[in-house]
């Protein structure tokens, strides 16, 4: 990744963190995880032209938050290219091209009760269009991988979920699920669009299978990846799982303040991240009030009963999962696949995190299924229309 968009996914975490990020600047000559005074010089240039506070240098590394140290390695494994040096402000251009969520693909929509979301649009009117539900209160920045793949097949649209973006996010009370779904009401109508193909990530994938419970008539296919599935009994969770939605619950429920629950959660949450994506996933964990939002937000979705929802659905659907999956419990993908009657597919994958960007691979797999399931609709119109005129 280039240090240009290395520093472009920085950008919706450090807008809420309190203080500037600090840099690790080296004591001598070639010390490892520390940057030398030239990079940090070219960091400095990159951060102020993308619009961010300037990084604050410092030796000592015991002067480092979790989300400084965050910083440095998804900074430090970047790859500093010529045009970073030379023309900062071309090399930041062309990152934020290669970005389906700069704001040159962003429109803002207001929802019945006056929340504004920032809904993403890319592609181009091939009849192809997918509705996509990314990780629950993580910016669109980190499905990036999906959104320019799809956008190259066809129409691809997500959102950044009510509640945690944008300057009154601490004003947006009501964080519950059908609140959430409204929101999809409001973006497909935005959108004029009638009908979509419908595609869940993580817990997003619990939102996509409740929005198709709910509106099934607006939904052509289902395609469901590493789903974050409450099934009672049916299902084991991992310890993640358990772990995450207790430590949700005494937030939501105000047993626990957000301030003392914050760290405590970003340690747990950055374990199971990935140097280059975690700026990203972490977001919901930046400080304490965005935490609040997140815990009632995703709380709601975590708690969300799959079991009558997957009793409920009767559309074409895909399921995909990884045995390596230490985030998502696999046996619960599997339920799901089979209560559904969906297609399941393993992935040889080494876990959660590296499926969260996408790849043109993966959503070759997606656009394969939905065509596969327009052909049956098309088909079973057909058979309809032939019975209907002979009847």
């Amino acid at each position: 990744m280039s240090l240009a968009q290395s520093i472009l996914n920085l950008a919706p975490v450090e807008a809420r963190l309190k203080d500037p990020i600090r840099l690790l600047l080296a004591k001598r000559q070639a010390q490892k995880h520390a940057f030398d005074l030239d990079q940090f010089d070219i960091l400095s240039n990159i951060f102020e032209t993308a619009g961010l506070r300037p990084p604050v240098a410092t030796q000592d590394p015991d002067h480092l938050t979790i989300f400084d140290k965050i910083a440095n390695e998804a900074l430090m494994g970047s790859e500093i290219k010529a045009v970073d040096i030379k023309d900062p402000l071309r090399a930041m251009d062309q990152a934020r091209q290669n970005n389906m969520a700069s704001a040159h693909n962003r429109v803002p929509v207001s929802t019945s009760d006056g929340t504004l979301l920032s809904v993403i649009h890319g592609g181009e009117n091939t009849g192809q269009r997918t509705l996509f539900f990314g990780a629950p209160g993580t910016p669109a920045e980190l499905n990036n991988g999906w959104l320019k793949a799809f956008a190259e097949q066809g129409e691809i649209i997500t959102w950044e979920m009510r509640g945690l973006f944008g300057e009154d996010f601490q004003g947006v009370e009501n964080l519950g699920l059908d609140a959430q779904l409204g929101d999809v009401e409001t973006v497909m109508d935005f959108m004029n669009w009638p009908q979509s193909h419908v595609m869940g990530i993580c817990g997003g994938a619990v939102l996509a299978l409740a929005y198709a419970a709910a509106y099934p008539s607006r939904v052509s296919s289902l395609s469901l990846w590493f789903g974050d599935y409450e099934l009672g009994e049916l299902a084991p969770k991992t310890d993640h799982q358990h772990n995450l939605k207790s430590l949700m619950k005494m937030v939501h429920d105000g047993q626990v303040a957000p301030e003392d629950m914050h760290n405590i959660l970003l340690s747990a949450m950055n374990k199971f991240s990935r140097p280059d994506i975690a700026p990203m996933v972490l977001y919901p964990f930046a400080s304490p009030a965005l935490l609040s939002q997140y815990c009632r937000m995703n709380y709601a979705i975590m708690d969300t009963d799959c079991g009558p929802l997957s009793e409920n659905t009767n559309i074409p659907c895909s399921v995909f999962y990884s045995p390596h999956d230490e985030t998502t419990h696999p046996e619960g993908s599997k339920v799901i696949a089979e209560r559904l009657g969906a297609s399941l597919e393993v992935l040889d994958v080494p876990g959660h995190m590296d499926i969260l960007q996408g790849s043109e691979k993966n959503v070759a797999k997606v656009i394969e299924f939905q065509k596969s399931a327009s052909s049956l609709d098309f088909a079973s119109s057909l058979n309809f229309s032939s019975a209907f005129k002979g009847a």
